[in-house]
């Protein structure tokens, strides 16, 4: 037996021994194969000769390039249609290259205006964007684009992602990657950025540190949809907005729920007949978020477990034991790699 097929018979036996511990606590397996959180192989590249690497990556440019050519149309046309506030006569770059840019920019992960400028402006890479893109005559400079974002309507930005997403959704491009014939929504909220002075109305402040000095900061709440092969798209944002909140009252600020319910709205009115099902944290297991969703049609599924809001998990706990006929399962503890039935 070589030392490979050792360690995959030690690995099986280990596994196997945790799926008994499991199941001698109660937990129920799920019907597919338990294993471990894989972690990144820890072996030098399958390429042997420089062509086969670069048959490779021309294999991946050709598969991502018809996704562009079946998607960027529509999405390029209605962003086309956007205003631009530049002076015409001084442009060198239009707006849908700018627009093809900073979609690039998010593809290829660019963590800064710096890093894209030095990444995205090499010679190969600039004679890969022409054979995609003809309309590139010269790589723009990603401080043209933020300063084109500083002065558009970038709500606009996002109602051209949603007629693409309503496009695919009337050719039934997802109709085999739904999850129970549903469109699964995950709403989070996430920080963007920090400062300690503050700039505008709309951050939210707190306090932090031994002598709670103020700290601004934006957070937005993100919906995203998922679809059953992994894939996610982005859907909506929304902006947690402290000047709506300030008036009449020095210590009150908006929050994830506030903006949930206004997020709701929006989504509702843009889909109104679409069969939704939303996922969220336990910090938005209350009445209310669960009443807004059922008066909406959609249906829910909040992760709450035990630390997240202890006096609403004792609460919980205690209605559990008080109404046993709720409950669709006995209550056990979730893992990785386990399931309740």
């Amino acid at each position: 037996m070589t030392r490979t097929e050792k360690r995959q018979e030690k690995r099986a036996q280990e596994q196997d021994v945790k799926r008994k511990k499991l199941e001698a606590q109660g937990f129920t397996i799920s019907s597919q194969e338990y294993h471990e959180k894989r972690a990144i192989a820890n072996r030098k590249s399958g390429y042997e000769t420089p062509e086969e690497e670069k048959l490779d990556r021309q294999d991946c440019v050709e598969a991502a390039l018809k996704v562009y050519q079946r998607t960027l149309p529509i999405l390029l046309n209605r962003l086309s249609k956007i205003k631009d506030p530049r002076q015409p006569k001084k442009l060198k770059h239009s707006l849908t290259v700018l627009m093809i840019y900073g979609i690039l920019m998010f593809v290829y992960q660019m963590s800064s205006l710096r890093d894209a400028n030095k990444e995205m402006s090499t010679a190969i890479f600039f004679e890969n964007m022409k054979v995609m893109f003809p309309d590139f005559k010269t790589m723009p400079h990603a401080d043209t684009l933020s300063r084109l974002l500083e002065r558009i309507n970038v709500e606009e930005i996002e109602e051209s992602l949603l007629e693409l997403f309503e496009q695919l959704i009337k050719k039934k491009k997802f109709k085999n990657y739904l999850i129970n014939k549903s469109y699964v929504i995950a709403i989070d909220g996430t920080q963007k950025f920090v400062r300690t002075e503050k700039w505008s109305e709309e951050p939210l402040v707190r306090h932090v540190g031994k002598d709670k000095h103020e700290q601004y900061y934006v957070y937005v709440l993100e919906a995203v949809v998922i679809l059953e092969n992994g894939i996610t798209l982005p859907l909506m944002s929304e902006f947690l907005n402290n000047a709506d909140y300030r008036e009449g009252s020095s210590d009150k600020q908006d929050c994830e729920r506030k903006a949930f319910y206004r997020f709701a709205q929006r989504i509702k009115q843009r889909f109104p007949k679409l069969k939704i099902s939303v996922t969220m944290d336990g910090l938005y297991a209350c009445g209310p978020v669960i009443r807004t969703c059922r008066d909406n049609g959609w249906d829910y599924m909040l992760v709450f477990k035990e630390g997240c809001m202890p006096d609403a998990w004792r609460e919980s706990m205690g209605l559990i034991r008080y109404t046993p006929e709720n409950q669709e399962a006995p209550l056990r503890r979730s893992e990785p790699g386990v399931s309740v039935d």
